[in-house]
């Protein structure tokens, strides 16, 4: 039983996280969007989302490029390598995570003490967030796989005595290909091999440190090339620099509460940490096993602590993953108080085992939330496919749409499109809508995910958590419709009020203070679009891309980065056009007016 034992428990714990992840199967509207960005990918008008627009909208680079190659090779629907990819690789992270954390504790093959127990592996493998965020499409699962390898790099490192291999180091480098927000754990994790291989040649470790960064630094430079700017759009329309703690400190409570989370969290820092850390000072002088330890710890505290402060997402958990993860990875293997060890601090060590087991138990029999209840806002539970969501909506999935036609909510508007024959789809959850539509209609996303000038416009009113940025409708008006288009404010009526869990999702009105007509503000905002400053930011993303517009969109990125668009037409004018530009808009709107 000491044996094989803990080994059928290991296994169990990636069992249930497979079972768990399949029963709890759908596809998240955001992971349409990467879905759609694939297929322009394959269409040869690279990773974007509508045709035209360099605009990153996606978060993961790694899982784009993952999608984009396993659709080629393989006869399989986009959707289902989507979720079942993202199940598979949660298992794997699970798997590796356990055999790393295990390298900590036994030094070599013939060391058969301590008995080794996978309570880490059991918990999170019994969380309910965990299997439902690896199941939706989305690149959790990549997360997990990602720091599971990295466990058992730096596990094997430990345990070999060795340098860090550059393979390894490799690993640990890619972990802001996989999500920006991993940054703070390669960081700890380069700190942790510096300070391991600290009497290492300067020679060997400048070798590590470049193969560590070559590959973050080769992708920043293509985004800021590409793209024009310093981080993805997706960043900066979720305001990724504001602090929302209260929202935060909510998003964390709604995380850890209704599961208490927080009993095999202090369980698994008595039965894990404490004997991780007690170890170092009684197996001589090799110290790696607490800097890998302090690493995890300390990386999955400062990632807490960011998404915390940042006020959290719409989806239970999901921007919590890491620092849970990364948390219980070093712990996914615990040892088991041996006789003498009975006598002294085993007793407690065994209590809160006890107490860890008895959470797994009922929290993964028995504690379920509203979110685990149902998938996330308007996603059907066990629908996977577009055509699985399109047999449970009462409605159609999107519009149908013909040349130079305008819709806003799958109402059509009777003006022309902005971009002649090219139709526009106004939408706000875009994901399964521009899925479902051809690779060639525009679909202006409101909220700024894949839309640069919403995605860069000031913040005026908190709201929803990562979708605050809902554009105004006279910038609206102006991207969509053709000039002259008699629009009215009634034509884009502000969506009604949506309860998620515990918040209500209110978008306010953001109307003009100084009671400007509507066709004003819509002719202030077509002349801002002709001002120098948004012609040139506006090219960045637009114009095509050559040598030089790669240089170009390289040293403008800084200044691309700092562009803020107000939700007032007048206002943008005030800061982004000279005063002859704001002329000529005043004159051009007071003919515009006297022509009505």
């Amino acid at each position: 039983m000491t044996r094989w034992g803990p080994w059928g428990l290991f296994a169990g714990s990636i069992v249930i996280l497979l079972v768990g992840a399949w029963l709890r199967r759908h596809t998240l509207d955001d992971s349409f969007i990467n879905y759609r960005i694939v297929h322009q990918i394959e269409a040869g008008n690279g990773p974007v989302f509508n045709v035209g627009e360099r605009v990153e909208a996606f978060t993961s680079v790694l899982w784009l490029a993952l999608l984009t190659i396993s659709d080629a090779v393989l006869p399989v629907r986009l959707e289902w390598i989507g979720m079942i990819g993202g199940i598979v690789l949660g298992a794997l992270g699970l798997l590796f995570a356990g055999l790393g954390s295990r390298l900590l504790f036994v030094r070599d093959d013939r060391d058969a003490s301590p008995v080794m127990l996978p309570i880490g592996a059991l918990v999170a493998a019994a969380f309910p967030p965990v299997y439902r965020l690896i199941a939706s499409g989305l690149e959790d699962g990549l997360t997990m796989a990602w720091l599971g390898g990295c466990m058992w790099a730096l596990g094997r490192w430990h345990r070999s005595g060795d340098r860090l291999g550059l393979p390894s180091a490799a690993l640990i480098g890619i972990g802001v290909l996989v999500r920006p927000d991993l940054a703070p754990f390669t960081i700890a994790f380069v700190v942790a091999v510096l300070v391991g291989d600290r009497h290492a040649g300067r020679g060997r470790t400048l070798c590590m440190l470049v193969v560590t960064a070559a590959l973050p630094v080769a992708s920043q430079i293509l985004r800021m090339g590409y793209f024009g700017l310093l981080t993805p759009n997706t960043a900066i329309a979720k305001s990724a620099d504001l602090t929302r703690w209260g929202m935060g400190w909510h998003y964390l409570t709604d995380t850890i509460v209704p599961y208490g989370f927080w009993i095999p969290v202090v369980a698994l820092v008595v039965i894990g940490y404490v004997p991780l850390f007690a170890r170092t000072t009684s197996d001589g002088p090799s110290t790696r096993r607490a800097w890998i330890a302090a690493a995890f710890l300390a990386s999955s505290a400062l990632s807490m602590l960011y998404i915390v402060r940042l006020g959290g997402d719409y989806m239970q958990a999901r921007l919590l993953l890491p620092a849970i993860f990364g948390f219980l990875t070093p712990v996914a293997f615990v040892p088991w108080p041996d006789r003498a060890r009975r006598r002294s601090t085993g007793i407690a060590s065994i209590g809160f085992g006890v107490i860890a087991v008895a959470w797994i138990v009922v929290c993964g029999l028995f504690v379920r939330t509203s979110s685990d209840d149902r998938a996330v806002l308007f996603e059907s539970r066990n629908a996977v496919t577009l055509g699985d969501f399109q047999r449970t909506s009462p409605g159609p999935i999107a519009p149908a749409v013909g040349a130079g036609q305008v819709f806003y909510m799958y109402n059509r508007l009777p003006y022309a499109s902005a971009r002649g024959s090219t139709p526009i789809v106004i939408e706000l959850g875009v994901g399964k809508v521009a899925y479902a539509l051809p690779d060639d209609v525009y679909i202006l996303d409101a909220l700024g995910l894949a839309n640069p000038i919403a995605g860069h416009e000031k913040l005026r009113v908190r709201g929803w958590p990562g979708h605050e940025k809902l554009l105004t409708e006279p910038w609206i008006a102006a991207l969509s419709t053709a000039p002259g288009s008699p629009v009215t404010a009634a034509d884009f009526p502000r969506p009604n009020p949506i309860r998620n869990g515990s918040v209500l999702i209110v978008f306010h009105d953001q109307g003009d203070a100084a009671g400007r007509p509507f066709t004003e503000r819509v002719e202030t905002a077509r002349g801002v679009l002709g001002c120098a400053e948004m012609r040139r930011f506006r090219a960045s993303y637009t114009a095509p891309m050559t040598p030089r517009r790669f240089i170009d969109n390289f040293l403008d990125a800084f200044s691309n980065q700092r562009i803020v668009v107000s939700g007032e037409p007048a206002i943008a004018a005030e800061s982004l056009c000279t005063g002859p530009e704001r002329a000529r808009i005043e004159r051009a709107v007071a003919a515009g007016q006297a022509s009505r």
